[in-house]
């Protein structure tokens, strides 16, 4: 199973990528942008987990 990110979603989390990255520089940026993508995993793999998959 995988993680399917419509385009919208891509879009808005590329502008939130580079908003950071304006706005606080590129270390915070990177920092909230792998925080972001651990949780969406960790949700894929509790999801995983609970259906016994």
């Amino acid at each position: 199973m995988e993680i399917i990110w419509t385009k919208k979603a891509i879009e808005s989390f590329k502008e939130l990528a580079f908003y950071l990255n304006s706005s606080f520089g590129k270390d915070i940026a990177a920092s909230i942008v792998g925080k972001v993508t651990r949780r969406a995993t960790d949700l894929l793999r509790k999801s995983i987990v609970r259906k016994g998959v």
